[in-house]
């Protein structure tokens, strides 16, 4: 079962993974989880 992730969680990890644009980076997690 698929559990939701904070959305501060998620800009984190985008931030520290060096992500320039959050929208892009979430719909690049949703195509490759």
């Amino acid at each position: 079962m698929k559990s939701d992730i904070p959305t501060g969680t998620l800009q984190s990890i985008a931030k520290q993974s060096g992500a320039k644009d959050f929208h892009s980076w979430c719909e690049w997690i949703e195509r490759t989880l």
